[in-house]
């Protein structure tokens, strides 16, 4: 059988009967391709799209696969183009439907979330750089509490009634601030006076149930800072919290139609 490629695999095609081998010839008929010294039944199977070893499987079809030959492959079950890394990943040669070579998606849930995307102000941190918003997007200053870059607040001195603040916040997928302990109240106080030591708007209030101060999701505040003698509820009508009354950093009532610097915080 010929072996034109010399690999010592010979061409089932291609033969010659005699008492002696003539030159380039074997007795071996199993090359699939004796054009090329790289394709015969000696070789491994890699991904190339070539029946390396001649057993009629191609790449990924093939038991024998060199898996070191593969590529990652990362699932994208939103479809943008982007990989999610904390997905389980495969291994082939193909490219399976429904997964991409990167593992750079930081929301694999949500099309609009990835590295091709721009920034907008909404809490979210869309273009995945792990910075959620900044003071460019925003309609209000943008700052980070304890490096959090994923969950931004806004400081916004511009003066407005309690719910017309809450709206604002709102409208860009934030909520009025919540505080839950004493280092995050000490971080904001001192956020808001590089700003304005005017009076802000916080989240906590007790618009549904007189005396009960819940926060914007009617959940119960864990942790406060009232001034003593506050809330007092004077005249009646102060059903909103406020910092920066006092410079001690404690928190007053104050009825919500009056006009203040207001906070929101996204997560």
């Amino acid at each position: 059988y010929a072996d034109d490629d010399t690999d010592g695999y010979g061409d089932a095609t291609d033969t010659t009967t005699a008492c002696d081998q003539p030159s380039g010839t074997v007795s071996d008929a199993t090359d699939c391709d004796d054009a090329d010294g790289d394709v015969n039944p000696g070789e491994t199977e890699i991904c190339n799209g070539i029946d390396d070893d001649c057993d009629n499987d191609i790449d990924d079809d093939d038991s024998s696969l060199d898996t070191t030959t593969t590529s990652e492959w990362w699932p994208d079950d939103d479809l943008d183009g982007y990989g999610d890394s904390v997905g389980t990943s495969v291994e082939s040669c193909d490219q399976p439907s429904g997964y991409e070579d990167n593992e750079d998606d930081c929301d694999d849930s949500d099309p609009d979330v990835n590295p091709a995307e721009t920034e907008s102000c909404n809490g979210i941190d869309d273009d995945c750089d792990d910075v959620a918003d900044d003071s460019s997007v925003c309609p209000c200053d943008v700052e980070y509490y304890s490096s959090d870059y994923l969950n931004p607040y806004m400081f916004c001195s511009s003066a407005q009634a309690w719910t017309t603040a809450q709206s604002e916040c709102d409208s860009y997928g934030y909520h009025m601030l919540t505080i839950d302990d004493a280092t995050e109240d000490s971080w904001v106080d001192t956020t808001a006076d590089s700003y304005s030591t005017s009076k802000w708007w916080f989240g906590l209030n007790d618009r549904d149930s007189e005396g009960t101060f819940t926060w914007e999701d009617g959940s119960s505040s864990t942790y406060t800072n009232w001034r003593s003698g506050e809330p007092n509820d004077s005249n009646s009508n102060e059903d909103c919290a406020q910092l920066n009354r006092w410079t001690d950093g404690t928190w007053n009532d104050e009825p919500c139609s009056s006009s203040f610097y207001y906070i929101c915080e996204a997560g």
